[in-house]
């Protein structure tokens, strides 16, 4: 998971919790330690010493788009910013949707209702989302049936992403059209 929380007890929260998950995960968090390089291993916020070999937090600016491409990833939280929402989409990621405001919660109805590709981490309109909630979805979109389906849609909508930006795509005419039209 790649996610920059909005205050410090949420993501002290998470970290409290990593000390008995077994998730494997990485924590991107740019507003906190401005300037500084990946570290693996580093005890950041009470990240649990003993669950290094599971997680890796970036202090610094993350390639988001290649983290998502990565064989190794197989969700992506998100705020539900359009970018992000597209880059999880275009990466064949199911979405755990954590909206923080504006725009984010429109776009949470439409990934989770319309579009079917995430799943809504119970709590975002509260102070915290409790880590528990984190895990309890990770698991099941992971490890149930119900998350399998949820990967095969949105395998399946990435393979729909790309054909439609491909050299005669329905995105790739629009933009032409979109351009002649100047």
């Amino acid at each position: 998971m790649a996610f920059a929380f909005a205050d410090t007890a949420q993501l002290e929260g998470l970290a409290l919790h990593s000390a008995t998950t077994t998730t494997t995960f990485a924590l991107a968090d740019t507003a906190r330690l401005e300037g500084l390089t990946l570290h693996f291993g580093d005890d950041y916020y009470g990240l649990h010493p003993r669950r290094h070999s599971s997680g890796l937090v970036v202090k610094s600016l993350a390639p988001q788009v290649e983290v998502l491409g990565h064989r190794a990833t197989g969700a992506f939280m998100t705020h539900c910013g359009w970018n992000s929402t597209l880059e999880g989409i275009m990466a064949g990621l199911p979405l755990l949707c954590w909206p923080l405001y504006a725009e984010q919660r429109l776009n949470k109805v439409l990934i989770v209702e319309e579009m079917k590709l995430g799943v809504v981490l119970r709590g975002y309109d509260d102070e915290v989302v409790k880590a528990e909630e984190v895990e309890a979805k990770v698991r099941w979109v992971m490890e149930s049936g119900g998350g399998r389906a949820l990967r095969e849609r949105a395998t399946a909508e990435k393979r729909s992403a790309v054909k439609a930006l491909s050299e005669g795509g329905s995105s790739r005419a629009a933009f032409v059209e979109f351009l002649n039209s100047l």
